[in-house]
């Protein structure tokens, strides 16, 4: 897969593929100062690790549902960057489809072990096969076969870090090998549900990605064709 031309301004395509496929570098960006999120005061208590281990519960027995997200990012380098917003329709356990309202057209398809994803802007689908030993953990906490604390560590969360809304807690987590798509992650979980209802992505080069997610809502099975990319005529395939 092709990384990112730079551009004014950090696009949002490249930045989801990165996050979720956790396979894509983000250096092809004009390197910025490094993510600095205030360091950790030590391991986190067991009531942050039991609030993960709730909400990796939530999806695992949610079946199949739909939630709608929004998602923006920041570079250090150019500042905010373009919005986005869609719905997420789980399938699991090996199939996601991030289908956007804005921009319009573009999907993200996670179907097996194969990421499509539809950039109308560029006219091009990009595709990447999932390699063994790989995580993407925002689309496998929402699939529920997550594991988190296998790749992550649990960290208190910084005193400075709150919670947008009452009865929710925050999860702070940092890779346990160094990788080039996350220096951390905070996960923003409703204490009584489990539902992750915002999660914030940091990169090793600056950049923040954040994802505000609603509540789930149970559906039917999407049908197999809401899984199905077509390369129209004139479209580039990048793998």
């Amino acid at each position: 897969m092709t990384p990112p031309r730079p551009a004014q301004r950090r696009r949002i395509p490249s930045a989801l593929l990165a996050l979720a496929t956790a396979a894509a570098t983000v250096a092809a960006a004009p390197a910025g100062p490094p993510a600095t999120a205030p360091a950790s005061p030590g391991p986190a208590p067991e009531a942050v690790v039991a609030l993960l281990r709730k909400a990796e519960a939530r999806y695992r027995g949610s079946g199949s549902f739909r939630v709608r997200f929004r998602q923006s990012f920041e570079s250090s380098a150019f500042g905010a960057g373009d919005e986005a917003h869609g719905t997420i329709h789980v399938s699991p356990p090996r199939r996601i489809l991030w289908d956007y309202a804005e921009p319009k057209g573009q999907r993200g398809v996670l179907d097996g072990n194969t990421w499509w994803f539809v950039v109308p802007e560029d006219r091009e689908v990009q595709v990447r096969e999932v390699q063994p030993g790989e995580d993407s953990p925002l689309s496998d906490l929402l699939a529920g076969r997550s594991d988190l604390l296998k790749v992550f560590s649990a960290a208190r969360p910084p005193d400075d870090a709150t919670p947008t809304a009452p009865g929710r807690g925050l999860v702070e987590l940092r890779p346990q090998k160094p990788r080039d798509d996350i220096e951390w992650l905070r996960l923003e979980i409703d204490a009584a549900t489990g539902d992750v209802r915002r999660v914030e992505v940091a990169d090793p080069l600056g950049g923040r990605m954040l994802f505000e997610l609603g509540a789930p809502v149970r559906e039917s099975p999407l049908p197999d064709a809401s899984f199905r990319v077509d390369v129209p005529a004139g479209w580039t395939l990048t793998r």
